[in-house]
């Protein structure tokens, strides 16, 4: 599985390069093919490998918007805190998909990315992740990491995206 997913990630972060530098607002999408170690023996893509394709979605985007360069260079490390995936239709083997990738917002701890697989104007899935910006163990304020490449960026309003998704293990305040 490693080799095939260390190519796939090739893949994707070379047409991230092409793709070249995208706002921090824009959705970024990758084309993608479901080969046959994505399908369980059911004969469709494995409910787990839905967030593993969808992790190359989140390279992809980190590389458009030129938060990358900013990750490394501050040694910053993005950690999924949270994940809410809802299936709508199977993907099957050799399908094109497309990988959107969106920020959906963020508060003064988290990151939240809207992710969807599309085949043409059909969604088989949608993810909201919860993304942490750690720097050793502080936790790097997401509009402090945004600023080092769009300068001050306001969290989008997209309301009611998050409220009917994300579950109480993406509410900071919940956990104890």
């Amino acid at each position: 599985m490693l080799p095939g997913y260390l190519l796939r990630l090739a893949t994707t972060l070379g047409h991230s390069v092409a793709a070249g530098r995208a706002p921090v607002l824009d959705t970024t999408v990758v084309p993608l093919r479901i080969w046959p170690n994505d399908i369980d023996v059911y004969g469709h893509v494995n409910n787990g490998r839905y967030l593993t394709l969808m992790d190359l979605g989140r390279y992809d985007w980190f590389q458009r918007i030129g938060m990358t360069r900013v990750l490394l260079r501050e040694r910053i490390k993005p950690v999924v805190g949270g994940a809410s995936i809802e299936f709508r239709r199977e993907l099957r083997p050799m399908q094109k998909v497309a990988l959107h990738t969106s920020l959906a917002g963020f508060d003064e701890r988290a990151l939240y990315l809207e992710q969807r697989l599309m085949r043409g104007d059909t969604e088989h899935a949608r993810g909201l992740l919860r993304l942490v910006l750690k720097q050793g163990r502080r936790t790097v304020p997401p509009a402090e990491a945004l600023a080092f490449i769009d300068g001050p960026v306001t969290s989008p309003e997209r309301p009611g995206l998050l409220d009917p998704i994300r579950p109480t293990f993406l509410h900071r305040e919940t956990v104890r």
